[in-house]
């Protein structure tokens, strides 16, 4: 007997020992810090170590868990507890209800806090995003309303505007300037119709004036009449073209296509032209290849006669115009060329424009208004062509048609 409590007395004070052990009181000391309480004890229920304030009234709950499991986890009114048993005895961990409870207010408070400011930095950054994103909308908005507004030459700064809105901004930009250009010329348009009206019924007012103020001859009311006769011809033909390019602007004007053999096309046209040339004493001439292309022959008919009207009239006795028929692989190419006074330089690129005359006293002299080369442009490109000029002043001009052709 004596031998035994011996052995259990080597044991309790290696027991002390190893608790002595710094590593082991820097454990015990973190968890007093974390508001825990240690109990240790021997074999022989001699407590080995106890934290300062550890409740006395837990021991019955310790004294009576099983021995035979590792762990036991037990709760009162106030602790929780958990009990280990070891070889050499037991160690109890505990914790205040009340400390638990503190914590949890205490992580609540902070998840609180945490919460709200990722709410704050959220909401600035996606404000901030936001406020951003929306920006080129509204300049572009903006802009929209000024050019809406009367302000046509405004455009949408696209240099800070990326993506598929960089894309919408330059696709309006485009459409403003179309817009523009399309403004510009409708009131360039009314302006120069206007004018060229002006002269006609300006001519018929002063013959029908100097007419009524008296009685006159007979011959010279014949006069007044003819004057009115061939004004209102000019005007029913100014205002018959404007008709005809407003219809082929609003895009009524429709084709009627068909195969035309533009060989025999083009003889016709060639010969309906040959007597004014030859009474102006000029040389017509025409080199015409075989060639198959849908068009709307009364259309190109009179786009070709166009070309070939103003070779004439702006070529001098003795001059020469050639019409060509060229094909190609895909296409067939029409010439209209002469010898005649051709265009300067700077006044090739507008011959095209409506009501654009290179010579205003020149075509005051033929009648000319400034529309068959915008109605021939209009004609060939409504027939899927093109139309182009070359032109060396003192030299001649030479028109280019390009048609489209499968044949």
């Amino acid at each position: 007997m004596q031998a035994d409590e011996a052995i259990v007395e080597e044991i309790f004070q290696e027991v002390q020992r190893r608790m002595s052990n710094p590593r082991f009181i820097r454990f015990i000391d973190s968890l007093n810090d974390a508001g825990m309480y240690v109990y240790v004890t021997g074999y022989d229920e001699r407590f080995l170590y106890k934290s300062e304030g550890f409740p006395m009234d837990v021991l019955p709950i310790v004294n009576a868990a099983p021995k035979d499991r590792r762990w036991e986890f037990a709760v009162t009114d106030k602790d929780y507890i958990l009990i280990f048993n070891l070889p050499q005895g037991q160690m109890v961990l505990g914790q205040s209800l009340a400390t638990v409870a503190a914590d949890l207010n205490s992580l609540m408070v902070k998840a609180i806090v945490i919460a709200l400011l990722v709410v704050l930095i959220t909401s600035f950054f996606g404000y901030w995003i936001i406020r951003n994103s929306l920006k080129p909308i509204k300049d572009i908005s903006e802009t929209a309303e000024r050019i809406a507004n009367g302000n046509i030459a405004e455009q949408i700064d696209t240099s800070k505007v990326r993506s598929e809105l960089g894309q919408l901004a330059d696709v309006l930009n485009r459409t403003f300037g179309r817009l523009g250009e399309a403004l510009k010329r409708q009131i360039q348009f009314t302006s120069d119709a206007s004018h060229e009206l002006r002269t006609p019924v300006a001519a018929i007012l002063a013959d029908c004036q100097f007419s009524l103020k008296r009685e006159r001859s007979p011959e010279r009311y014949r006069e007044t009449i003819e004057v009115c006769h061939e004004s209102a011809q000019h005007m029913r033909s100014l205002i018959e073209d404007l008709r005809e390019l407003a219809d082929f602007d609003e895009k009524n004007e429709s084709m009627v296509a068909e195969l035309v053999d533009m060989k025999e096309f083009l003889s016709n046209v060639v010969s309906v032209m040959k007597p004014l040339a030859e009474e102006k004493g000029l040389a017509l001439e025409s080199e015409l290849e075989e060639a198959m292309v849908y068009l709307d022959p009364i259309r190109m008919r009179q786009a070709v006669l166009n070309l070939l009207s103003n070779a004439v009239r702006y070529t001098d006795s003795a001059g020469e115009i050639f019409v060509r028929c060229i094909k190609r692989a895909n296409s067939v190419v029409i010439e209209v060329c002469d010898t005649g006074i051709g265009i300067a330089p700077d006044k090739v690129q507008h011959i095209f424009e409506r009501f654009y005359r290179a010579d205003a006293a020149r075509n005051a002299d033929t009648g000319g208004v400034g529309l068959g080369l915008a109605i021939s442009k209009s004609i060939v490109e409504a027939n899927g062509g093109n139309i182009s000029v070359k032109s060396t002043l003192g030299k001649g001009t030479c028109f280019r048609i390009q048609l489209r052709s499968e044949f």
